[in-house]
Formats: structure tokens, C-alpha cells, sequence
């Protein structure tokens, strides 16, 4: 089957993150894995302080209760962590989309990330490819090496998404000079 055509300049998400926030009522928290129970049946059953809401409805209790479709899922990441969580039924209770792992040496520079992209997807979906553009290339230039990556796999991914969304321009070159020296070289 064919890949579905790519959304018209301006709408919809933008970020990988933004990706996981379509279609729903999702919600992001920044929290602390207090506890993990395997009922059996191949999931998990987790407890999360709450710290703070980073997207979405705020939930009702400062502990929430999060199931996993597998068993082990949060054993990969550290208690401090963003979850990104969908609403179930009754209230009370989430599953859990994805996982950011906010300790280590790394997790302060992937937390700001979530933060960077969660800031982009909030603005008029008009602005969102241009901010984007600006986030990835200020992000390649930064010191830790784990924010340079990311910068690279949200370039990737908006190109794909978005074929024409970048430019020589946004490279900051001036193709008639490009084509020149690539002219000398071959």
C-alpha cells in the first residue's frame, strides 16, 4: 500500500513527539515511577507521582495508575521519566503511548527536548514548520552531543513527513555558488 500523502504546509503536528499526541485525549506528564505490578497477561501495572502536566488535561490525583501493553515496559527507563499517557475508561487509570527516559547523564537534555517539541506543537499550526525548522537547526549547534542526535532524527522525520519543508536557503547556502562548486569538482 502507499504511504498517505503528506499533510498540506501548516497543519497537523509536526515534532516525532507531536505524532503521539494526535487522535485523542492524550496527556504528558513529567513524573516519578514509584512502584511496578505484573498482574500476569503480558503488561504492567505502574504508579507515578505526578510532578508536573505537560500537555493535556491535568489528572484529578498527584499518583497515577498506568498500564503498559507489555510486560517489563518500565523496567527500560528510569523512575524519573516523561509519560505519554491516553485516558481509560472509568477514569482513574492511563495507558501508556510512549516513554522518555529522564534520568542519566542524558535526561535533562531529553526532558528539555520533550519540553522544546510540546512548545512547537502548541503554537497556530501556521507557525509550527518554521519553528520547528529554527528548533532543529539551533539544536544541531548545541554542546551535548544526545540534543545534536535528537536534532537529526526531527530532521529526518519532517523531511519525510514534509517533502519541500526544508531548503538550500535553510542551510544557509546560496545554490548558484553550490552549483558552481559542485561544477568544479566534477
Amino acid at each position: 500500500p502507499l504511504p498517505p500523502p503528506p499533510p498540506a504546509a501548516g497543519e497537523g503536528f509536526v515534532t516525532v513527539l507531536g505524532k503521539g499526541l494526535e487522535g485523542g485525549r492524550r496527556v504528558v506528564i513529567r513524573g516519578t515511577l514509584e512502584k511496578v505490578t505484573s498482574p500476569g497477561l503480558g503488561v504492567d501495572m505502574a504508579q507515578v507521582l505526578v510532578a508536573e502536566t505537560l500537555w493535556g488535561e491535568a489528572p484529578a490525583t498527584e499518583r497515577v495508575r498506568i498500564l503498559s501493553n507489555e510486560a517489563g515496559y518500565f523496567a527500560k527507563v528510569s523512575p524519573a521519566a516523561v509519560f505519554f499517557l491516553e485516558p481509560m475508561e472509568g477514569g482513574g487509570r492511563f495507558s501508556c503511548r510512549a516513554v522518555v527516559d529522564g534520568g542519566g547523564t542524558e535526561g535533562p537534555a531529553r526532558v528539555a527536548a520533550v519540553r522544546r517539541a510540546l512548545e512547537v506543537e502548541k503554537r497556530p499550526p501556521a507557525e509550527r514548520a518554521a519553528a520547528l525548522r529554527a528548533l532543529c537547526f539551533e539544536s544541531l549547534g548545541a554542546e551535548d552531543p544526545w540534543t545534536r542526535r535528537n536534532a537529526a532524527r526531527e530532521i529526518v522525520h519532517f523531511a519525510g513527513n514534509r517533502p519541500g519543508a526544508f531548503t538550500l536557503a535553510d542551510l544557509g547556502y546560496d545554490p548558484d555558488a553550490l552549483i558552481s562548486r559542485l561544477a568544479r569538482i566534477v
